[in-house]
């Protein structure tokens, strides 16, 4: 699922849910989030998206790179007033969010080190960190 698919999923389950009409503004690439979530021009909270390339059924956890969850938890910690939110997008056309808070380790079931199938460059391989499923909502 690519991560205009995933950001309108999440678009129409704010509007849903939550009864809020949000704007997405893509971050620049330095940033360690991939949206800022706007009312107006106010942020009202930070995306980050992920694309995997199996269904939601296949693995009983979720996959993402140690130092990107650090980030974002970091993220969390400063930004009260805008939550960091995570959403992942899978084959079978599932999308699964969560909101990321300083206490993150939580829902942390294991760290292991990470090697692509087909690594960008040399520093694609990481340590990643597996997250229980059950701090996701499916949209």
């Amino acid at each position: 699922m690519d991560e205009l698919r995933i950001v309108r999923r999440f678009t129409t389950y704010l509007k849903e849910e939550q009864g809020q009409t949000r704007e997405f503004k893509k971050m620049p690439i330095y940033s360690p989030v991939d949206f800022a979530i706007c009312n107006s021009r106010k942020v009202t909270g930070w995306l980050e998206v992920r694309s995997q390339n199996f269904s939601y059924d296949d693995h009983r956890h979720v996959v993402i790179d140690l130092r990107k969850l650090y980030k974002l938890r970091d993220w969390a910690e400063w930004s009260t007033d805008a939550p960091v939110y995570f959403a992942v997008g899978f084959t079978d056309g599932i999308t699964a969010i969560a909101s990321v808070t300083p206490q993150i380790e939580e829902h942390i079931i294991d760290v292991k080190w990470m090697n692509r199938k087909r690594p960008r460059d040399d520093q694609d391989n990481a340590p990643a960190a597996w997250l229980s499923k059950e701090m996701f909502t499916l949209i």
